[in-house]
């Protein structure tokens, strides 16, 4: 009986760390995650893809500070606006950021990590 308490006690314990490893975010990896093809690539999705509503129809020049997770296997995660200025311009970036392809993750001692993005979006309309 204490064997099968005690392989229960190390399953849940094993299982319990697991999961705390895979909420770990690495502050400063030694290879930062990055977009798919590199800054060019990312400019070009952000172009083709920010969706402009009619809210958005002025003359102005803005960036929005965004902060997300790359998990260690590229998805986007706990996206969140830092400073924004806009309601819909934040929507749109939020959305924007939902659409992207998965990321190349951020690499710490030669493993894949979780790590925290901060993205500035210049917004220029006319």
């Amino acid at each position: 009986m204490k064997f099968i308490f005690i392989v229960i006690i190390l399953f849940f314990l094993s299982d319990s760390f697991a999961q705390k490893d895979s909420l770990v975010i690495v502050e400063f990896p030694e290879i930062d995650a990055s977009f798919p093809g590199g800054p060019f690539e990312m400019l070009k999705f952000i172009q083709n893809n920010i969706e402009y509503s009619q809210e958005m129809n002025c003359d102005y020049s803005k960036k929005v500070y965004i902060s997300f997770i790359v998990s260690k296997d590229g998805k986007i995660s706990n996206i969140t606006i830092l400073r924004g200025f806009d309601e819909a311009f934040n929507t749109a970036c939020i959305s924007l950021l939902k659409k992207m392809p998965d990321w190349n993750p951020a690499f710490d001692q030669g493993i894949a990590v979780n790590s925290k993005v901060l993205l500035p979006i210049s917004i220029h309309l006319k």
